[in-house]
């Protein structure tokens, strides 16, 4: 089913409307448009050519990219492999994960806007609608579903939707602007920087993780003699030690020998950026008229490296429980869904506080003392199914 004008020349009509072209967004588009016939418009606000943070995608997310019919255009994208991970997590000693003697295979270091770009042109050739710089201005609901309306780069447009899908990141822009609460668990952020390399002075293909008084620190390959290291901590510690200045920054590092060894051949590029790496949820996920997804939805501390699996598979079910809605009037997917994410949110915090207890080196320190105390909120994966 394609979108469609109205009778009397009025708005574009789509089954599903789409906030957010990342990942999750994108897996739900696919979803529908491989293995449905509903219409389906993602909003996205940028062009694809910002960069964009999770850059390692985990072992065992093939299947999920096989599913979406994306698996060869991600081959050809040549993303940089991971064949292990290292940490010195609890203790001085390094201890190392090696991908090969996984079940699920190696990992990737990804250039995110190459994969999201590419996510986005293979939902087009499946006959999604994309539209880039994109934003929603309003939302209205009514017994048809939902008209928009959208700001673009050449005006306002407005849009008629069956079912929308809040897949805005953290920000949980549609969720929240329907009034639902979203709740985040801390205040971890990540101070991010760029390293340049000489040919042949970054062969390291493993992610490195390393811990200090003030939090963690992490790095990884990129594409073109580049490594991204992120100063993981709470964002009140952050602004606190001034960490999001080079000479702070770089202060911290000096406490970490492993991490200042990989770095201290590279040159930092540009500036530092500072971007949210909290834990959250929003406390309603879904109902008969939308539903969120990704991060959207809940958020995973970056230690988890969950994103982006996490949010391919949210997309893919949720398009699964959108289809079963909207052909067959069967919302007990929908619930299913719901109740799915809730229950793997509770899994994975109990894992994290399992994880974070391990490290009982700094325990005085603020940081590490919120983990290992982990208080309650602050208030400011399963197999691909087939929606047929």
């Amino acid at each position: 089913m394609s979108a469609r004008e109205s009778d009397s020349g009025g708005p574009a009509r789509y089954d599903v409307v789409v906030m957010g072209g990342g990942a999750a967004g994108l897996s739900v588009g696919l979803t529908l448009r491989h293995h449905t016939g509903l219409s389906v418009l993602v909003l996205e606000r940028s062009d694809y050519r910002v960069v964009r943070t999770g850059e390692t995608l985990s072992p065992g997310a093939q299947g999920l990219l096989e599913y979406l019919r994306v698996w060869p255009a991600f081959l050809a994208d040549a993303h940089q492999p991971s064949y292990s991970s290292r940490a010195t997590w609890g203790d001085e000693r390094m201890q190392t994960r090696d991908f090969i003697l996984s079940p699920h295979g190696l990992g990737w270091h990804l250039d995110r806007a190459r994969f999201d770009g590419t996510l986005a042109r293979c939902f087009e050739s499946a006959g999604g609608v994309l539209w880039r710089r994109a934003q929603l201005m309003a939302a209205v609901r009514d017994e048809d579903g939902w008209r928009l309306r959208v700001r673009r780069s050449g005006g306002a447009s407005t849009v008629r939707a069956r079912f929308v899908v809040d897949a805005s990141g953290k920000a949980a822009a549609f969720g929240r602007l329907l009034g639902v609460k979203r709740l985040r668990h801390d205040r971890l952020a990540a101070v991010i920087a760029t390293f340049q390399f000489g040919e042949g002075e970054a062969e390291d293909a493993s992610t490195l993780v390393e811990t200090y008084a003030g939090g963690w620190f992490y790095s990884a390959k990129q594409p073109g003699n580049r490594l991204v290291a992120a100063l993981m901590s709470d964002s009140d510690l952050v602004h606190a030690g001034r960490l999001a200045s080079p000479d702070r920054w770089q202060a911290a590092l000096a406490q970490l020998p492993h991490s200042q060894a990989r770095l201290q051949r590279g040159r930092m590029l540009g500036r530092l950026r500072v971007c949210s790496a909290h834990s959250g949820q929003l406390e309603q996920l879904a109902d008969p008229g939308w539903l969120a997804v990704g991060d959207a939805a809940t958020s995973h501390d970056p230690l988890s490296s969950s994103g982006i699996p996490q949010a391919l598979n949210s997309g893919i079910h949720a398009g699964c429980a959108i289809h079963a809605l909207l052909t067959r009037g069967d919302g007990k997917l929908l619930d299913d869904y719901q109740a799915r994410m809730k229950l793997d949110f509770e899994h994975y915090r109990q894992m994290q506080q399992q994880y974070y207890a391990m490290e009982q080196r700094w325990s005085g320190a603020p940081f590490w003392a919120r983990r290992h105390g982990f208080t309650a909120s602050i208030h400011t994966p399963f197999r691909a199914a087939d929606p047929r």
